[in-house]
């Protein structure tokens, strides 16, 4: 669960970086799926509202293994 959440927020961080390849050094990507992906925007929204449904989760999951919680820490 936390991976995939991970996964996405590491994704759309690094997005800027991703355009400016994109933009600047193109040619430096060999493999072609990995270049349209790039270049894909409904990728990018299905990784924003993937995040978006696990942000809470993980915020909850979170409270939940501090030393001290309760279930009404986690009330979302």
């Amino acid at each position: 669960m936390g991976s995939l959440y991970a996964t996405t927020d590491s994704i759309l961080r690094a997005r800027p970086v991703f355009d400016w390849i994109l933009l600047e050094h193109h040619n430096i990507i060999s493999n072609s799926d990995i270049y349209s992906l790039m270049q894909d925007e409904e990728f990018f929204t299905t990784c924003y509202q993937i995040r978006s449904v696990w942000t809470p989760i993980k915020e909850c999951i979170n409270i939940l293994e501090a030393k001290s919680a309760s279930l009404a820490d986690c009330f979302i």
